[in-house]
């Protein structure tokens, strides 16, 4: 059976313009007569003229139009935001891997940083007819920001957080500067979260999780209550958890997931990349020995999100770029025949205006 899709359209950053209507228009518009389009992913560019274009024209379609808003990055180009802390003291940084991207992660306790979300919306996108909002990179940075980065925000705010909880922070920092082993020593349950097999590794883990869960969730009924519909970008199931991302309780707040299965980008969010950021900075990596692209672990992870309470949209590679995402017509194909098996929808990610003419046919 064929599968319908999401297509996903980056029209650029808060600051600058990728594309015009124009471009979008010729690149898509043969696929909308072949393919059965479910919806649409646009943005992250603010210019209102620009989305109510592309509106207007997918509307024409009867196609429906998420906006694409990161949350917990990106924002900090355009508002005054609060950057996380690593564990060390220090102010997190950017990676610049990606143009016009910065990956530099903001605090999920810090109530500006909830607000800022919710006030670009309203001036921005409020007087537009979306059908719904898509709500990227709502977790903590990942090892591929560094290894403190890794573990997250250590601000006062979200110390005293883990302090309620009854984190022991000077035991948890210690083994932070070590290094140790217990920091990859677990096993995931049913849902997809990792178990650590330290209790206090493991109550951090689930804290982290909460104030994921809580930002999010806050937002998503935020956006319900302006009677949109919600999806969620989620890293694949098995890295999701180490980033913040509870996967069965954001199911519970969100329309649909889409779960980034990225095999071929060696980049953040990249399954293979988050997984060699992360064991390198440990002596005996076997505790986390996986082969995460692997189509026995991709069933895996598949069974993980059968558990959810959402729809479930896998998001799979459909752009080709240099150094950056070797996907091509065999892996499409490879992705598309396997991914179907679970799932009716996929997501043609992240940007459907570099789809090549191979992938482009193999739809």
């Amino acid at each position: 059976m064929e599968p319908s899709y999401i297509l996903q359209i980056h029209s650029g950053s808060f600051q600058n313009a990728h594309t015009d209507f124009r471009q979008i228009k010729n690149k898509v518009e043969n696929i909308l007569t072949k393919k059965k389009i479910k919806a649409v992913i646009f943005g992250w560019h603010l210019n209102q003229s620009l989305n109510q274009s592309i509106l207007d024209f997918f509307h024409s379609k009867n196609i429906a139009c998420y906006f694409w808003l990161p949350v917990l990055s990106e924002i900090d180009l355009i508002k005054e935001s609060k950057t996380i802390t690593n564990y060390t003291g220090q102010k997190g940084q950017n990676v610049q891997v990606i143009e016009d991207e910065s990956f530099s992660f903001l605090c999920p306790t810090d109530l500006r940083n909830y607000n800022h979300v919710c006030d670009l919306y309203q001036e921005y996108i409020s007087k537009l007819d979306f059908d719904g909002i898509f709500l990227d990179k709502i977790r903590y940075p990942s090892f591929a920001n560094g290894y403190e980065e890794g573990f997250g925000c250590f601000c006062e705010s979200c110390e005293n957080e883990y302090k309620k909880y009854g984190i022991d922070l000077d035991y948890l920092k210690d083994l932070f500067m070590k290094h140790d082993d217990k920091l990859l020593d677990g096993q995931y349950d049913e849902y997809g979260r990792y178990i650590f097999k330290d209790a206090t590794v493991d109550l951090f883990y689930q804290t982290r999780a909460h104030i994921i869960t809580e930002f999010i969730g806050n937002l998503c009924d935020y956006f319900h209550s302006q009677d949109l519909k919600v999806g969620l970008d989620i890293y694949a199931p098995f890295f999701a958890y180490h980033c913040g991302q509870n996967i069965y309780e954001l199911s519970k707040k969100a329309d649909f997931l889409k779960p980034m299965f990225y095999r071929f980008t060696t980049a953040p969010a990249g399954m293979q990349y988050e997984y060699d950021a992360y064991k390198q900075y440990f002596k005996n990596s076997s505790y986390f020995d996986l082969a995460p692209i692997s189509l026995t672990s991709l069933e895996k992870q598949c069974h993980f999100l059968k558990k959810a309470k959402c729809d479930v949209y896998p998001g799979i590679e459909i752009n080709p770029i240099e150094h950056i995402c070797s996907t091509n017509k065999e892996r499409f194909i490879e992705n598309k025949t396997f991914f179907t098996k679970y799932f009716d929808s996929l997501v043609c990610c992240w940007n459907c205006l570099l789809m090549n003419k191979d992938i482009k046919e193999s739809l």
